[in-house]
């Protein structure tokens, strides 16, 4: 077998492809950008249409109308053999599902005829029954739709290998069927909990391949599987029911690190369901994370939906808002980071090595003041934009030629219309790939440090300030005191928080310039965890951090520099404008654990929440352990096997992620008061 793949797999074409381009000396041995991980995996990161599709047609009902139009192609004509080609692999999934379908309720069947326990054989018939009826037709209970959902959302991993497969607003969709099965005493609400409990534990069962390397830019082990609750109605008003706060309750019992536990607030949601979030948070499993609705509405719409479908939106994946079976929004293909700009403009455009990686901007000595450090900075960054568009490019067309998704494409609005795969662009709506950047507040803190030492109280020369940095700051005590001390992002000083806004004013419109193949090139900062192996090959930076430290991560402050508290930090990440990345952000905060073990402590953390939603904030999550803890668990991991932590947009056992990550989250500010 591998003598015959050597050469055809996906991502040795793009290899070939990427050096044809003299890119994949960039991308991989420079360590600019990377674009590998996604030539190794699919690419993910959607939201089936489980509510518009699957719960109201059935596979039944995809494949009848599949049928029915390619029983209207002329497969003579050039459009009329991709038509073909395209429902009759349709067909063909919807009859996999069917069977596989099938294949459980007859092994149910058999298992009941041989049990002698009549309560248990009761149980294996009725499961029996669910599995005939589901997904072949729209599910008629709670149950049987829960059941339906598991055997098309398993089997997205056999269709590819990928992460971010979510489940949308899973509340919003299931309370009706659960409602009439409680009111006419189908099941009870105990009942309904065990369910619901038992899908989630199945959901947990996923799991996502990945290389060594691709596991250090992804720590933990997680297949990103998002569910979000609350939020508000399609035509406005608050959304939540009595399955928000059962989904909530199960989450927290369960103490499962997937699928991934999100909740939309908006200024309206009621006090219950806030009390609830923080009982989550309480929790110590790092969930829920929490989106304000009015900037993720903004996001949405800047992505073209309406404003019906933008008051609709989900999360997939880590934190991306989505349009669950309307769109198809492929993340990313690359990661980069903020500080490469600062180190290659400090440089002329060299590598730490002296190899041309960026465009020349010119020696530090020729830089009079702080708008020439500045544009050089943007010059680099467009370049690494450019170069990262084309590799983005090149891994998206291998996607779409040899990598179609047809189970996919059968729960995403337009492509039964079209007849084009999601990786052809036919989805109603496309968005993407987009490139995702590390470092936001380390490459602020560092702009602000060289105009403050530098061009304003003139302290130091620029050309001091580099010889410090190659050297680590070793010897250079001065220079490394001053710049520590420079003022930092993160904590409400607006000369600060303006370089952050322009920055991410600036790469917007340096993304949009580009078109992937169905959608404009756009951007986030979701830093997963590759904050820390990008920060293994990032030298010393003018913001006092040192050579082969973790970046920060998404638009959170750099580690130890946040020291006024989370509304100073709220406040100044409100200055930024959000909906710019509208890929999304991540946000992390680090509560002291016994901060939320008052009523004073919880309601301070409901304000909290309140005020970034007005602010204009767009997300928030929070890890509540104490640093002791976690130190003890790195000595002794097998008596922490259960412990969770947030890492970034997601939750991970905190065991099972990598040295370096763990020192990574500990090293974070712990906020001591709000």
């Amino acid at each position: 077998m591998f003598p015959y793949w050597e050469g055809r797999s996906l991502d040795e074409m793009a290899q070939t492809q990427l050096q044809v381009l003299g890119l994949w000396e960039w991308c991989h041995d420079d360590g600019i950008c990377d674009v590998t991980i996604k030539t190794q995996n699919g690419g993910g990161d959607s939201c089936p249409g489980y509510d518009n599709i699957l719960l109201t047609k059935g596979i039944k009902g995809i494949r009848e109308e599949a049928a029915a139009r390619l029983a209207a192609v002329d497969p003579a004509s050039p459009e009329g053999a991709e038509a073909f080609n395209f429902y009759t692999a349709m067909l063909h999934t919807c009859d996999g599902v069917l069977t596989y379908a099938r294949r459980y309720a007859a092994r149910l069947s058999e298992l009941a005829e041989t049990e002698g326990d009549p309560l248990r054989q009761d149980e294996l018939r009725h499961l029996a029954d669910i599995c005939r009826r589901v997904p072949e037709h729209p599910p008629r209970h709670f149950h049987d739709a829960l059941q339906a959902i598991w055997f098309v959302h398993s089997l997205f991993t056999l269709e590819e290998n990928q992460t971010g497969i979510s489940l949308g607003r899973v509340d919003q969709y299931l309370w009706p069927l659960l409602e009439r099965d409680l009111n006419d005493g189908v099941l009870t609400h105990a009942q309904a909990e065990e369910l619901l409990c038992c899908w989630l534990i199945k959901m947990a069962e996923t799991l996502w391949i990945c290389s060594e390397s691709t596991a250090m830019y992804f720590a933990g082990y997680q297949p990103f599987n998002n569910l979000v609750v609350g939020g508000q109605k399609r035509e406005g008003g608050d959304a939540t029911n009595p399955l928000t706060l059962m989904i909530m309750d199960c989450s927290a019992q369960l103490k499962i690190y997937q699928p991934g536990l999100a909740v939309r607030i908006h200024n309206q949601s009621p006090q219950p369901f806030m009390r609830k979030v923080v009982d989550v948070v309480r929790s110590g499993m790092g969930f829920p994370a929490c989106h304000f609705d009015d900037a993720h509405i903004r996001m949405m719409l800047h992505k073209g939906f309406s404003y019906e479908d933008a008051r609709d939106y989900c999360l997939m994946g880590c934190v991306e808002p989505q349009k669950a079976g309307k769109m198809y929004q492929w993340t990313s293909v690359g990661y980069t980071t903020f500080t490469a700009a600062i180190e290659l403009a400090l440089r002329n455009g060299r590598s730490s090595a002296g190899k041309p990686c960026g465009p020349a901007t010119g020696e530090v000595s020729a830089f009079s003041c702080y708008d020439d450090v500045e544009r050089a900075v943007r010059t680099q960054l467009s370049a690494i934009v450019r170069k990262a568009a084309q590799a983005t490019l090149i891994v998206q067309k291998l996607h779409a030629d040899y990598a179609r998704k047809p189970l996919m494409s059968s729960l995403i609005d337009g492509c039964m219309a079209t007849a084009k795969d999601v990786t052809q662009g036919g989805a109603a709506l496309n968005a993407g790939p987009g490139l995702i950047w590390t470092g936001l507040a380390d490459c602020v803190n560092s702009l602000m440090a060289i105009r403050t030492l530098v061009f304003e109280t003139q302290r130091f020369t620029l050309q001091q300030v580099v010889d410090a940095l190659e050297h680590n700051f070793v010897g250079h005590d001065d220079i490394l005191t001053a710049c520590l001390r420079a003022p930092k992002y993160g904590n409400d000083i607006r000369a600060v928080d303006e370089i952050a806004r322009e920055l991410v004013r600036f790469l917007e419109q340096e993304h949009r310039q580009y078109r992937m193949l169905y959608a404009p090139f756009d951007f986030g900062t979701l830093s997963i965890s590759n904050n820390t192996p990008f920060g293994l090959n990032t030298g010393a930076l003018p913001s006092g951090r040192l050579a082969g430290k973790p970046l920060a991560d998404g638009i959170s402050p750099s580690q130890q520099t946040d020291y006024l508290g989370p509304t100073a930090i709220i406040n100044s990440v409100s200055r930024i404008n959000v909906e710019e990345m509208d890929i999304g952000m991540v946000h992390n905060i680090k509560l002291m654990y016994g901060m939320l073990e008052t009523p004073e402590g919880q309601n301070s953390l409901i304000h909290l929440l309140r005020t970034a939603s007005i602010l204009g904030n767009a997300q928030l999550q929070f890890s509540y352990v104490d640093d002791d803890t976690l130190r003890q668990a790195q000595q002794n991991p097998g008596d922490y096997r259960n412990l969770m932590i947030r890492v970034a947009g997601y939750s991970a056992f905190f065991v099972e992620l990598s040295k370096e990550v763990q020192d990574e989250i500990i090293s974070r500010t712990t906020q001591r008061h709000f």
